[in-house]
């Protein structure tokens, strides 16, 4: 017992905007880990694109996650 007082919580409420927010980063969390096992699939189908088509997407996504993530905030 000597050593829990150098225990630091910094508990929570758990209510609705909370488990909004946990749900939120778990299937963002999941969409990531998704993501970089998937390849990047052209608009064709196909996934043979070339570096600098691949490399658009990419600056793309990040973009975009940018944004979302700047408007979370």
């Amino acid at each position: 017992m000597r050593y829990a007082k150098n225990i630091f919580n910094f508990g929570i409420i758990n209510d609705n905007k909370s488990i909004g927010l946990l749900k939120k980063y778990r299937a963002e969390i999941n969409t990531a880990k998704n993501n970089s096992n998937n390849q990047i699939v052209g608009v064709g189908g196909n996934n043979q694109n070339t570096g600098d088509e691949s490399g658009k997407l990419v600056e793309l996504e990040k973009k975009l996650i940018e944004n979302h993530l700047d408007k979370m905030r």
